[in-house]
This record gives C-alpha cells, structure tokens and sequence, in this order.
C-alpha cells in the first residue's frame, strides 16, 4: 500500500497541508472533531460532578453540540470535512441542543 507524501501535493499552501491527512483516511478531521466532542462533554461533566455533587450529562452535550457546530463550520470553510460530515455534524449538535433546552423547562 503506497502512501501519498508531502512531495504529491500540487499546491503548497496552507488550505493543501491542512487537507493533507485526509488524503489518506478520508474521516481524520471528523474523527479529530468526534475526539474533541466527546473530551468536552466528559470534562464538563465531570468538573461540574466534582463541584456540585451531581453532574448534568444533557447540559454537557448540549454545550459540546454548539462547539461542534461551530468547529464544523470553521473546518468545511477551511475544506477539511466533506458537505456530508457538516450536515451530520451540525444535525446532531443541534439535537443535543434541542433537548437539553427542552429538558430545562
């Protein structure tokens, strides 16, 4: 299995080298995108566990759906995720969203 290089690139600019790992493995942004999602949501979660006593797992998804609405945003303008990660991505942000404004009432 051959692996594309540096040297193959036909543009040297910032947009080419960003978009490079997906050369290989279409999914790296999105996997990087899901890694972040998923630290935020445990790290809000459990800081809010240590300070109050009780954690809130809906307000920790709802708050790491608007971070990965809006790095999805950023990162299908810089063309590091395909159309259909961004519709999926923003999708599903926007149903953690939903329901832990929902749930608040």
């Amino acid at each position: 299995m051959t692996y594309t290089g540096l040297e193959d690139l036909n543009d040297t600019g910032f947009r080419s080298f960003i978009t490079f790992p997906n050369l290989d493995f279409a999914y790296f942004w999105e996997f990087i995108l899901l890694g972040l999602f998923v630290i935020i949501v445990g790290s809000s979660y459990f800081s809010e566990k240590e300070r109050t006593g009780r954690g809130n797992l809906l307000s920790s998804l709802g708050v790491s759906g608007i971070v990965l609405m809006v790095l999805s945003v950023l990162a299908r303008f810089l063309e590091m995720i395909s159309r259909d990660m961004l519709v999926i991505n923003v999708v599903l942000g926007a149903i953690f969203l939903a329901i832990w404004l929902l749930t608040d009432i």
